[in-house]
């Protein structure tokens, strides 16, 4: 359990709540039955800061080809349903992550961005990501 004072925030919100309860029974391995969790900030920066590295390193994304369609889209998410959801470095090559913004487009103006908890809450997706970086599935 997370102590009160170590603990970030509260999710209750349905939108938000299957995406983190993936994410938080991959870190912890366990399975949760509730719908309401309380999240170390610790544990969620520690997966961002994991993500920053493996960016900064030169991972081989694949920036292109930047979905156009909703059929191109659906191709992207289909590609990382198919992920398992422990392959982190698997998601950030296919969702086309990189560390920066691509021309003035950045995770922090794209709808899928949750700024209380830095998260992208498109459900094939579902980590926590940095305001400045991009994918392919950006979105206004």
């Amino acid at each position: 359990m997370v102590e009160k004072e170590n603990a970030e925030l509260m999710i209750n919100d349905s939108r938000l709540s299957r995406q983190l309860q993936l994410y938080l029974e991959m870190i912890a391995g366990v399975r949760f039955t509730k719908l309401e969790f309380v999240v170390s900030k610790s544990a969620i920066n520690e997966r961002r800061e994991t993500f920053a590295a493996v960016l900064a390193e030169g991972l081989h994304i694949q920036l292109e080809p930047i979905p156009e369609t909703l059929l191109d889209r659906e191709k992207v998410a289909d590609g990382l349903r198919e992920i398992d959801r422990e392959d982190y470095r698997q998601k950030l090559i296919v969702a086309g992550f990189a560390d920066h913004p691509i021309g003035e487009n950045s995770c922090a103006q794209c709808m899928y961005y949750v700024v209380s908890g830095r998260w992208c809450a498109l459900p094939e997706i579902a980590l926590p990501v940095e305001p400045h970086w991009w994918c392919r599935l950006w979105r206004i």
